[in-house]
């Protein structure tokens, strides 16, 4: 497994981020993805699942903060932002990447490398705290 490789990196396929508008959401020093689970919109939750599946192809450990099941993420979104944005939006150690189109522009055009995603590489794609927060506490059942 690689350690701590260079983000900003001298290269014509690799993402600098740099160019990126710095805006970090609150404990967002990595990768960052605001998303919603909620398939009402069928498109918002397609890409969504677009960028879930990139940066899980990456295997890139990330923060996923879904607003459809906490509001506190989407509010802390707008502030971010300062507007009423929709998800899925990207940010990587403190930069806002962009969205669904954003993203994967970036990866079509191959600047979006595992390098460029932070130094959080894991198998899963997602951090575990992230995959039990809804299962039940089994002290608590006899």
């Amino acid at each position: 497994m690689e350690k701590n490789v260079p983000i900003l990196e001298e290269s014509d396929n690799c993402l600098l981020l740099a160019e990126f508008e710095e805006k970090c959401p609150p404990e967002g020093n990595d990768s960052v993805i605001y998303t919603t689970s909620l398939r009402g919109i069928r498109k918002t939750f397609e890409n969504c699942n677009t960028i879930r599946f990139l940066l899980g192809s990456f295997q890139v450990l990330y923060d996923e903060r879904d607003v459809s099941i906490h509001m506190e993420f989407r509010e802390e979104l707008w502030r971010t932002l300062g507007s009423r944005v929709i998800p899925p939006r990207l940010f990587i150690n403190g930069r806002l990447i962009g969205g669904v189109e954003e993203v994967v522009g970036l990866h079509e055009e191959g600047k979006l490398a595992r390098r460029s995603l932070g130094s959080n590489l894991s198998g899963s794609g997602r951090e575990a705290s992230d995959t039990l927060e809804f299962l039940p506490s089994w002290d608590s059942i006899d």
